[in-house]
């Protein structure tokens, strides 16, 4: 067995007629005696439960890769086809932008007379 350590965070509420008050903001981190393979997994908690574990898993992980299939503008067709070849291990590459990218993205936001103001504050600091 191994040890895995759980954090999470939660915001307590209470509501009158369904107006939620913030009341508490708590967050606990605690050792959990986590089996390290899959037959530890099944002698503790059964192969029905883990079973279920991991369809729901690896849902999300698909899930995940079909919203980013739908952000970058891919089609029903594409999306199915991302789906047919999807495996779990199967990662996306993460496309940064570089400092450039970055910067011209901010700076395309601004309205002339901030584009202006900033130019010029930055040839006074050159």
């Amino acid at each position: 067995m191994g040890s895995v350590s759980a954090k999470t965070k939660f915001v307590v509420t209470k509501g009158e007629n369904g107006a939620p008050d913030v009341t508490e903001d708590r967050s606990v981190t605690v050792n959990y005696d986590m089996p390290t393979d899959l037959d530890g997994l099944v002698g503790k908690f059964g192969k029905d439960v883990v079973y279920q574990q991991a369809e729901a898993a690896l849902v999300i992980a698909l899930q995940s890769g079909l919203r980013r299939q739908i952000t970058t503008g891919k089609s029903q067709d594409e999306a199915q086809k991302f789906a047919d070849t999807w495996s779990p291990e199967t990662r996306a590459a993460v496309q940064r932008k570089s400092a450039a990218e970055k910067v011209d993205d901010l700076i395309g936001g601004l309205s002339v007379e901030d584009r202006k103001a900033l130019i010029a504050k930055l040839k006074a600091a050159a």
